[in-house]
Order: structure tokens, then C-alpha cells, then sequence
């Protein structure tokens, strides 16, 4: 009876402890990747428990466990190296060792991390990954006789993933997972599960398992090899829909290496000299004949981000920026034009090597060196796929942050953990020291969840406190609770600085203001926000000055560059052109013209305005045109407008305004010709049948002008302006053919009321105010709500001689 229950109790653990740790990577990828803190937390508990069910597992299944011991072993070098950011130094010393951190904190003590409460988010993912690999390599090696059980479970996990991707792909389904569109990615998340990309990483990560298994099968004629084919070709196929870089340059590496490995050197050569040529080859033809603007999106901003890097080095050499750190110390070194923040290189390992510097690559060395003697390996065909599975997802992340996303992360330190244990040979190792290991790490992994947990409270108290103007009592308590939880953050003084500034108080704001300069003289933001508040006081040179540093942290803010344009002083009117010319070549595409607009009330329109702008983005070239036009000034609309198109560079841009300037001059055929250029990449551009539309209308071609308006209006039924822009051409001709065009949209369904009131008035002007009364009266109830429409019944009324007696 005693054994039968120790067998009961045995097995219990054993399926619990891996239960758990797969419960653990499945709620990380369903919770979009847990990169929100708060989900984070969830998965660290949940890792947590799980190690503890593994440290309970018996001695002798522990005790083969040796490999997983020696695994863990190497990779704590990394976080040991992000720890050495934590030691506080004196100036001086910290002026060389770390320049950019001496810089960001003048003439103070401070640590070699530029920020040292993020350096603890780090540690607590690296604790999260080295918990989850421990915890799968020590099931894996005491579990040998799995192996194929894990290599099935992996196979179908890939199974999963491309066919949930292909039927949300072909059934237009976008929301989550799978094949989207990167515009429609919620921007928050980069989650495995919504991101494109990322998603390309745990196909590389999966894919050689099933290509190498169905290989075997068709060796041997099992029956299993057409679904693991089906699953290879549809991974593939994945790959190509999803259109991810990073998967296609991770898959060429993969590709090379496994012909290295295992066909030799001259058969690597021969495949690195063909990826190159086939690479080399794309990248010239891709812009020019395929996509563009998707090329710029995707390798663009990660071009700038790379160029910038040595530059970030130089000042974090010794020992990085610190873990987590990169977005802030990155700021001052962008050569990006236009605003942008970005949190990551866009590059794990560029990113590892920013963020740890010389120690980072020291520690790097040290695990490549220690990591094939965790485990003496034997070639199989499980170790093959898992180790070529390994290649693709570090080689996907030369070119992106996927190791940054946790579920990614586990995934990848689960393949690790199983290539080292359940794919090697067993190593045997004192079951008790390896479960106290076990037991620290949980704990190490449970402190990481209440951290992440902490840090969720801190994101929602900082966005509470921001709100002082909507909700003060709210951001009052918010303040309070970060000065318990985080008193770095800027906001505990910020609002004591805003309540001050209501209360009437204005030493107290601007003391209040004064300590937030001194305490973050790194944070751009808080500069400026202290900055402002100074200026309401009064103290305009510690407000300029606190401006000033805000612009030296950050020189692409275009907030920042705007402020110093207000304070300008009036009198000198070039001074605040030149300093809103200079804002606005940093200024985003948010908020409509009104910036532009702020900006002419400095000098008026004219060439030097467009001289201004020859470097700044070119909408705001295209916004300076269309004042221009309404200014009546085409000619020098024209040059904006042409300004623009040299800022788009080779590409073919829909800007209606400027055949319309080309119209305007008589230069009839260059419009024409620039909007087939739109035409030509086809029928289904809006903006190009607006400037058609536009065009036809300025060179007095009235038909061709309605049916441009009315081919928008089918394109997009909710604008009606554009039905009301086709009834009006028609009408140019008579007021008889705008209601015929009115009774086409009434069939159609698509009469609404602006446009009867149009129609009511084209009644009118053709001398038919009884058919203007009905029509307005058949609005019923919602003729108040039409702005112009009670006056036109009135004048209808006053005209129709016999609606008198119905007035």
C-alpha cells in the first residue's frame, strides 16, 4: 500500500511539475508575450511555483540533473554582468568609466547604470529565464526517456502556431495572431502572437524539427512524414506571408550552418556565397520593383539606430548603459531628424552589448566557452533540429529584439535547456545542491514577479499623476504612493510643484521645480516640465537653463524646440522664425498644420519660409503649399509642393494640391501626366480620384470632375463630402443635372440629409420653392439638426406662393 501510494505521489510530481512549466509558457505567449508588467508578474509566480515542484522531484531523478546545473551555470554570467551597474562611483572616476552616465548626472555620485531602478527590471527577466531554463533542463535530464514526447510537443506546438496563423490570414481575421499587417500591430505589445516579426522567430525556432522529422519519414517510409511536411511547408509559407527579414536572414544563417556543421567547409562556403549573392540581390530589387515604403519601414529607423550606436558606446564603454537603459541613453545620440523614441536597438545583441559594454562581451566570451562543457553532446536528430532551431533565432535576433519579449525568451531557454539535458548525454550531480539551486532561483524568480508587480503599480501611479490638471486629489494620492514606491520618479515633485502653482504658492512651485532639475538633470521630460513651471513664476533664466539641458538630453524633441521658439521675445521677430523653422524640422506628423500655422504669425509667407523648411519633413512643405494656394500665391505653392516631392525621394506620392498648383499656372500637361504616375500603381488610390477630381474641376472639366467625386464617394461612403463635392460639379452645369445626380444617390441608398439640403437648395435656384419646402419637411425631426437648414426653409417658405397657408 506504502508503494503504491509513493508511485501515486511520484507520479503526481512528475506530471505537475511539468505541467506547470508548460502552463507557464502557454499563459506567457496567450498574455500577447507578457511584456505588460502586470502579466510579467503572473508568469514569474507561476515559473516560481513550478521550480519549486521540480525541486521536489526524487534524489535519484535529480541526480542526472548535472547538465542542467553546468547550463544555468554559464548563462548567470550575463546577469552577473548587468549587476556591476549597480556599484555607485565617485565623479571623476565614473567620468571615464562611464561618460554618458557623468554627463546625464553632473558632478554627483551615481552608479555606473544610468538608471539603476531599470537595471532591477532586467535582473528580474534574467531571473525569469534562467528559472525557466533550469527548471525545464533539470525535468528534461531527469525525464531522458521523453525525449520524444518533448520533440512530438514541439512539433505541435509549430503545428499550432502556423495553422491558427493561416486560418486567421484567410479568414480576414486580424485582431490576434498570426499574418497582420504591421500598421495594425497595437502598438503597446510586440507580442508573438500579434507581431509579425516576432512570430517569424518561434517559426525559425520550431520549423527544423518538423523539416527534419518529415525528412527521416520519407527516409524510412513511416507514415508521419506528409503532416511533418505539411507542417514544414506551412511554416515556410508563413514566413513568406508574414514578410519578417529578421525570419529570412534567420533562415539563411540556419541554412548555412547546418551545411557547415554537417556537410563540411566547402559546402558552408559555396551556401555563404549564394545567401549573399540572393541577399545582395533583394535588397537592390526589392525598393525598386516591390514595396518601398515597406522596405523604409522596416530597415529604415533600423539603420539610423545602428549608424548611432558606436556613438552610444563610446560613452558607456566600460560597463554599458545599464540593463534597461538604452532608450534614455540613447536620446542624446540619435541623428534621427524627426521626433522618436525608440526602447529598443532593434538588435539583441547590439542591444546586450550597449547595455553591458566591455564587461557584456567578457561575460559572452565566458558563456560560449563554458557552454559546450555543460554537457558532452551526441549528434542526433533531435540535437540537429533543436540546435538548428537555436541558430535561426539568434540569427533573427542580429536584426530585432526578440529574446526582449519573455514568452519568446522562455521559448527559446526551453529548446536551450532541452538541447543541453533531454538531447545530451546525462551527467551525474549531487541531487541536493542541485535542488537548493533549484529552490534560489524560485525565490530569485518570485522577488523578479513582485517587482514586475510593483513596476505595473508605478507605470499607473506616474500616467494618475500626469493628470493633475483633470484630476489633482487623484494625482495628489498618486504622488504619495510614488514617494513610497519609487521616490527617483519625477512626478513625486512635479505635482507638489503643480499644487503649489493652484494653490497660489509660487516660491514653493518654483523650489519644487528647482529639485526636480537637480535630482534628474537625465530626464528630458521632467526638464521640460519644471522648466514650465519656472516660467510661470517668473524666473526666466533657471527656466531657460533647465530648457536648455532638456534640449541637450534630448535634441530631437520637438516640444522641447517649441518652447524655446514661444520664449523667444516678440520684438525679435527673425530670432522666433529661425527657432519655430528649427522646431518644425523635428515636428511629427500629429496635430494637423496648427504648429505650422503658429509659426507664419512670426514672418509672413514667402520663399524664405520655404528655404526654412528645405531640411524638415516634407508634409510640412506639402501644409506650407496649400496656405500658399490659399493665399492665391501658386507659383510659390508650386515650389513646396515640389520641395515635398524631392523630401519623398524616388517615390510616387499622392499630393493633390500639387497637380492642382500645375493646373493653376496652365502647366495642363504635367497635371495630367503626374497623375497617371498616380494611376499607374493603380485604381483603387482615394487621394489619386480626389486629384483627379480637383484637377478636372480647376481646368473647367465638369463631367469628368463628377464622376472622379463620385468614384471617392463609392470608395468611401462615409465621407459624404465627397457626394456633395460631385453634386455640386454637376450643378455647375444646371441645377437639373446636381438633382438627377441626387436622385442616382437617393436609389443607391445614399442620400443623406446635408445632401438634402443641398438638393433643397438647387430647387430653389432653379425656381421651385414648393419642391424646396417638401424636401425639407421630409427631414422630419432632424431638420434642426442640420446647420442652414431652418433659414432655407424659411426663404422656400416666404417664395412659395402657394405653401403660405402651411407656413
Amino acid at each position: 500500500m506504502r508503494s503504491a501510494r509513493g508511485d501515486r505521489s511520484l507520479a503526481w510530481r512528475w506530471g505537475a511539475s511539468g505541467g506547470a512549466l508548460l502552463a507557464a509558457l502557454a499563459v506567457a505567449l496567450l498574455l500577447l508575450g507578457a511584456v505588460h508588467p502586470g502579466h510579467l508578474a503572473v508568469v514569474q509566480g507561476m515559473v516560481a511555483v513550478a521550480l519549486f515542484l521540480v525541486a521536489s522531484l526524487p534524489d535519484e531523478a535529480l541526480s542526472r540533473g548535472g547538465s542542467a546545473r553546468g547550463l544555468v551555470r554559464a548563462l548567470a554570467l550575463m546577469p552577473l554582468a548587468l549587476l556591476v551597474g549597480l556599484v555607485p562611483l565617485p565623479p571623476a572616476l565614473l567620468g571615464w568609466l562611464a561618460p554618458g552616465t557623468a554627463a546625464a548626472h553632473p558632478d554627483q555620485w551615481w552608479t555606473l547604470a544610468l538608471a539603476p531602478w531599470l537595471v532591477f527590471e532586467a535582473l528580474s527577466l534574467w531571473a525569469l529565464l534562467l528559472g525557466f531554463t533550469l527548471g525545464v533542463g533539470a525535468w528534461g535530464a531527469a525525464r531522458r526517456w521523453s525525449r520524444d514526447v518533448a520533440d512530438q510537443a514541439l512539433q505541435g506546438l509549430l503545428f499550432a502556431l502556423v495553422l491558427v496563423a493561416w486560418v486567421h490570414a484567410l479568414g480576414g481575421l486580424q485582431a490576434v495572431f498570426g499574418v497582420v499587417r504591421p500598421e495594425q500591430v497595437p502598438s503597446p505589445y510586440y507580442a508573438p502572437l500579434v507581431d509579425t516579426n516576432h512570430l517569424g522567430t518561434l517559426l525559425l525556432l520550431l520549423g527544423p524539427i518538423t523539416t527534419l522529422r518529415a525528412a527521416e519519414g520519407w527516409r524510412k517510409r513511416s507514415d508521419s512524414w506528409m503532416l511533418s511536411a505539411a507542417t514544414a511547408l506551412g511554416a515556410l509559407g508563413t514566413l513568406i506571408a508574414i514578410r519578417a527579414p529578421g525570419a529570412y536572414a534567420g533562415l539563411g544563417v540556419m541554412v548555412v550552418v547546418g551545411l557547415w556543421r554537417w556537410r563540411g567547409w566547402r559546402w558552408g562556403l559555396a551556401a555563404s556565397g549564394l545567401m549573399l549573392g540572393v541577399a545582395r540581390v533583394a535588397w537592390w530589387a526589392w525598393p525598386r520593383f516591390v514595396e518601398e515604403d515597406w522596405v523604409r519601414s522596416a530597415v529604415g529607423h533600423r539603420w539610423d539606430q545602428w549608424r548611432d550606436s558606436p556613438a552610444v558606446l563610446a560613452h558607456y564603454w566600460f560597463a554599458g548603459t545599464g540593463g534597461g537603459g538604452y532608450s534614455e541613453a540613447y536620446l542624446p545620440y540619435s541623428s534621427a531628424r524627426v521626433y522618436a523614441h525608440f526602447t529598443h536597438v532593434h538588435s539583441d545583441w547590439q542591444e546586450w552589448v550597449l547595455q553591458t559594454g566591455l564587461l557584456g562581451v567578457v561575460a559572452l566570451i565566458g558563456v560560449l566557452v563554458l557552454l559546450p562543457r555543460a554537457s558532452s553532446h551526441k549528434v542526433s536528430r533531435g540535437s540537429v533540429a533543436l540546435s538548428l532551431g537555436l541558430v535561426g533565432a539568434f540569427a533573427h535576433a542580429i536584426v530585432d529584439f526578440p529574446l526582449q519579449i519573455p514568452a519568446i525568451a522562455m521559448a527559446v531557454g526551453a529548446v536551450l535547456a532541452l538541447r543541453w539535458t533531454a538531447f545530451g548525454r546525462a551527467q551525474p550531480t549531487d541531487p541536493r545542491g542541485l535542488r537548493r539551486l533549484i529552490r534560489v532561483v524560485a525565490v530569485l524568480v518570485l522577488f523578479g514577479g513582485l517587482w514586475s508587480a510593483r513596476v505595473q503599480v508605478v507605470e499607473r501611479q506616474v500616467r494618475v499623476a500626469q493628470s493633475f490638471s483633470i484630476a489633482p486629489d487623484a494625482a495628489l494620492a498618486a504622488a504619495d504612493q510614488l514617494a513610497r514606491l519609487a521616490p527617483w520618479e519625477p512626478e513625486v515633485l512635479l505635482v507638489r510643484a503643480w499644487q503649489a502653482e493652484v494653490e497660489g504658492r509660487p516660491e514653493d512651485a518654483a523650489l519644487a521645480a528647482q529639485e526636480v532639475i537637480r535630482r534628474r538633470p537625465d530626464d528630458p521630460k521632467a526638464l521640460r516640465q519644471a522648466a514650465m513651471v519656472l516660467h510661470r513664476q517668473g524666473q526666466e533664466t533657471a527656466a531657460h537653463a533647465g530648457l536648455l539641458r532638456a534640449r541637450a538630453r534630448y535634441p530631437s524633441d520637438y516640444r522641447t524646440l517649441a518652447l524655446l521658439a514661444e520664449w523667444v521675445p516678440r520684438e525679435e521677430g527673425m530670432a522666433r522664425a529661425e527657432a519655430w523653422a528649427e522646431a518644425l524640422r523635428h515636428w511629427p506628423y500629429v496635430g494637423g498644420g496648427a504648429p505650422l500655422l503658429n509659426a507664419y504669425r512670426e514672418l509672413p509667407l514667402g520663399i524664405w519660409w520655404v528655404d526654412a523648411l528645405e531640411d524638415a519633413p516634407p508634409w510640412w512643405s506639402i501644409f506650407l503649399g496649400q496656405e500658399l494656394m490659399r493665399e492665391g500665391d501658386s507659383e510659390l505653392a508650386l515650389l513646396a509642393f515640389e520641395q515635398a516631392v524631392r523630401g519623398y525621394g524616388a517615390r510616387t506620392v499622392t499630393i493633390p494640391d500639387y497637380a492642382v498648383a500645375l493646373a493653376r499656372l496652365g502647366r495642363e500637361d504635367e497635371a495630367k501626366a503626374w497623375l497617371g504616375s498616380l494611376f499607374a500603381r493603380g485604381e483603387d488610390d482615394l487621394v489619386a480620384w480626389v486629384a483627379l477630381a480637383r484637377v478636372s474641376e480647376e481646368l473647367g472639366e465638369r463631367e469628368p470632375a463628377v464622376r472622379a467625386w463620385m468614384r471617392a464617394h463609392q470608395m468611401m461612403p462615409s465621407r459624404e463630402i465627397y457626394a456633395l463635392n460631385a453634386i455640386r460639379a454637376a450643378a455647375a452645369g444646371s441645377p437639373e443635372e446636381g438633382l438627377a445626380l441626387v436622385e442616382r444617390l437617393r436609389l443607391a441608398g445614399g442620400e443623406t440629409p446635408q445632401v438634402t439640403l443641398v438638393a433643397a437648395g438647387l430647387e430653389r435656384r432653379r425656381g421651385s420653392p414648393g419642391e424646396c419646402v417638401d424636401r425639407l419637411r421630409g427631414l422630419g425631426a432632424t431638420l434642426v439638426e442640420v446647420p442652414g437648414a431652418e433659414a432655407l426653409l424659411q426663404q422656400c417658405l416666404e417664395e412659395c406662393v402657394g405653401c403660405q397657408d402651411a407656413r
